[in-house]
């Protein structure tokens, strides 16, 4: 049994950007009293390891800036937090203000909240 490739798509011969835009949507980054915690310790521990050439990568939380984001702050990450309950509607509209000012090739959402915003954004179609 021989692998054949499968038939070229249009999209599979979109050329490649130089820098990939990649946002990471945060429900939060941390919780009360806590300085690092679980996805804030895992974005401290990955973003220095991407090649900043081929990698721009954006930290964005929909809650208020606690004492994790400040910490990741200070890391040099600049973590975004658009500083909103979990269940506001206008997380929807300020996201997609970031995706179109700043167009990002992906989106990477860590948590159940940012998660179905990027399923909303996503079935938008915008850019």
């Amino acid at each position: 049994m021989s692998y054949h490739s499968p038939a070229p798509t249009p999209d599979s011969h979109r050329p490649v950007p130089a820098t990939i835009r990649v946002f990471h949507l945060c429900d939060k980054f941390g919780i009360r009293g806590a300085r690092t915690h679980g996805v804030s310790r895992l974005f401290s521990w990955w973003f220095p390891r991407f090649d900043a050439a081929e990698f721009d990568l954006r930290l964005i939380g929909i809650r208020p800036p606690d004492e994790a984001s400040a910490h990741l702050e200070r890391q040099g990450l600049a973590p975004v937090c658009l500083g909103r309950h979990r269940f506001s509607p206008r997380i929807a509209t300020d996201l997609l203000a970031l995706v179109r000012r700043d167009r990002p090739h992906i989106l990477h959402a860590h948590g159940y909240a940012t998660s179905d915003y990027a399923r909303i954004r996503n079935n938008g179609k915008v850019g």
